[in-house]
């Protein structure tokens, strides 16, 4: 009996370890669920992440923006130069005009190439980092039997489990998938940092999941009971599983979290946050965008500092520096406030025609912002100009009794401005000529010199010789007109650059009609 009872009494002993010591060796690992705070702080930072994106669609899309808010200013510019100064542009309207497509130019380089290549792949890697959080916290809030087993720790710190069923919508926004567009607005972040990001996740690398109490088997870790890989005694996994863009690592008997305190460090160990987070720096980089500038700010503006010295100042960007540069922008340009409303304002209060010919018939400058628009109301001032000029040349030459200078004569007399009485080609101002006198009076050397006819009066019929010329369109029509050209004289009409000219003035004096 006894070497009966021997065997069984052992067997006591034997069982008793295993119900004590199994459990610890077979359940050692952590095997709860992903701790509130700690899945919280992931999907906090997948909302960040979105609104990164934002801005950078933001950025992509602001050196188009920019660009058109120049060749807005510019033709607006131009507009007015043609409806209140008949077109007569000063060297100080030349050069703020070619300061603006200069800009726009600079603004449009940005939209292509390298600058946009660099923005659109911050973009992919910020969507990619979100996209991964998303996925895998997803993923653990479906692993849930309803009952006692989740991989979601309940959102009040109380081990509880996590329906399956729950939305993220209203305790974490930032993991729920969406696919709509994204705004591309100028968002801010409120956790990310120059050097990481503060969304819970920021302190030391440590374990990332509850007690036990919820038994996910999915936080064992990598521990030799590991049934990944064998579903009957169980493995040990050699590499390192990284889960949510590598902010969650397993680790031999765990899920630990990765610090998110310094992300410029972590290209190695967590390149997408790495990243993700680069792209946010990049996000941070000021956008480029249309600022109108008083005389003030211009003063100091390189780039309209150059182009003051070559236009007004007629001097190569080779020479010399110029001395208190902007002193002479201020007294080009007068006070900022005049400036402003000469060369801004003012477009807000000009009615002009209505391009589109739409209803109403006329509408303010400002109001126009199509490119096409602008131009073709552009050229509209321009060819009214155009023929107010041709109608004043008829009518002063016709009173200039046989005078064959008497119509530059005129023209000549009606200017004030220096700058743009030494612009014309058969004019010169003389600033040493009594107030009694007008200082700028029309110069026969220098309208010879630029090929202005000082001694052809332009007949007064019905029909002038460029009327005659201009009105035709084939080439055909254009060499009719000179059918009655006897030999040796000088054509009528001829075809220039395409259209049909008069061709009895010479180039320069059809520029400037």
């Amino acid at each position: 009996m006894r070497k009966a009872h021997g065997p069984k009494s052992n067997i006591f002993p034997i069982a008793a370890a295993f119900v004590v010591f199994v459990p610890y060796v077979v359940h050692g690992t952590q095997k709860g669920a992903l701790d509130e705070q700690k899945w919280l702080g992931a999907c906090k930072l997948a909302g960040e992440f979105k609104k990164v994106q934002n801005r950078l669609v933001f950025r992509l899309s602001a050196p188009s923006a920019t660009a058109q808010g120049y060749m807005c200013q510019l033709l607006w510019t131009k507009i007015i130069v043609e409806k209140q100064q008949k077109g007569s542009h000063s060297k100080k309207d030349i050069a703020l005009i070619n300061y603006y497509a200069e800009q726009a130019q600079k603004a449009l380089a940005q939209a292509q190439g390298a600058p946009t290549t660099k923005l659109a792949s911050a973009l992919r890697n910020s969507a990619a980092a979100e996209a991964a959080i998303q996925e895998f916290i997803n993923m653990l809030g479906q692993i849930s039997d309803g009952d006692t087993h989740s991989c979601l720790e309940k959102t009040d710190s109380s081990n509880d489990l996590r329906e399956h069923s729950t939305e993220f919508s209203a305790d974490a926004p930032g993991c729920k998938i969406s696919t709509k567009d994204l705004s591309g607005s100028d968002e801010q972040t409120d956790h990310l940092t120059r050097t990481g990001a503060n969304t819970g996740l920021q302190t030391p690398k440590g374990s990332a999941t509850t007690s036990a109490t919820l038994r996910c088997e999915f936080s064992q870790g990598k521990t030799s009971t590991n049934k990944l890989l064998d579903s009957g005694s169980g493995v040990t996994i050699t590499g390192t599983p990284k889960f949510a863009a590598g902010l969650f690592v397993m680790t031999g008997n765990d899920i630990e979290h990765t610090s998110t305190a310094d992300l410029t460090t972590a290209a190695t160990t967590a390149p997408l946050l790495h990243a993700a987070h680069a792209a946010y720096l990049l996000s941070q980089q000021t956008a480029p965008a249309f600022k109108f500038k008083n005389t003030e700010k211009l003063a100091v503006d390189t780039d309209f500092q150059h182009e003051f010295i070559k236009t007004v100042l007629n001097q190569k960007d080779s020479a010399p520096p110029v001395e208190d540069i902007a002193g002479k922008i201020k007294k080009a340009y007068d006070q900022k406030e005049d400036m402003k409303r000469q060369y801004n304002d003012i477009f807000a209060t000009t009615e002009v025609k209505n391009s589109a010919g739409d209803e109403p018939e006329t509408k303010n400058l400002n109001s126009i912002t199509k490119i096409d628009d602008l131009t073709r109301l552009l050229y509209f001032n321009q060819q009214e100009n155009i023929k107010d000029l041709r109608n004043k040349i008829k009518k002063l030459g016709s009173s200039g009794g046989g005078n064959p200078n008497g119509a530059g004569e005129k023209i000549c007399t009606d200017i004030t401005d220096v700058t743009e009485c030494n612009n014309k080609p058969y004019c010169s101002y003389n600033a040493s000529t009594p107030e009694t006198d007008k200082k700028c009076k029309f110069n026969e050397t220098k309208a010879t010199e630029n090929g202005v006819p000082v001694t052809q009066t332009q007949t007064l019929g019905e029909e002038t010789a460029s009327d005659r010329c201009t009105k035709h369109t084939e080439k055909e029509d254009c060499e009719a007109e000179n059918k009655n050209v006897k030999s040796g004289e000088k054509s009528v009409c001829g075809l220039i650059e395409g259209k049909c000219q008069d061709s009895s003035y010479p180039t320069s004096i059809r520029s400037w009609i």
